[in-house]
């Protein structure tokens, strides 16, 4: 099965068609998993646990903070390409692609 539904097809030229599709896509509940995987690979996310903190310097520092770390990042990630603002939708990256 197709991501992009068959009338939209040879249409996505149209910076609209473009738009409303792309909207169309980040409400998809799937929109979460891009959201991780990019954050992953983009921040390297998913090596957290390649270093660790030192306990003298960060004795705050557990399994707890490091997993909010990582959530807090792909919430921030997540607000901001999906928020609108002045009712222009901050996914341009996207949608320039």
């Amino acid at each position: 099965m197709s991501c992009v539904p068959r009338l939209t097809r040879g249409r996505l030229s149209d910076p609209k068609m473009l738009r409303r599709q792309v909207e169309r896509m980040l409400q998809h509940p799937k929109a979460s998993a891009f959201v991780a995987n990019f954050t992953d690979q983009w921040l390297d996310l998913a090596d957290i646990d390649a270093t660790t903190p030192d306990v003298k310097l960060y004795p705050e520092y557990d399994e707890l903070l490091k997993y909010g770390m990582v959530d807090e990042t792909r919430a921030y990630f997540q607000s901001n390409w999906s928020e609108r603002s002045g009712g222009q939708p901050r996914c341009r990256l996207l949608v320039q692609l």
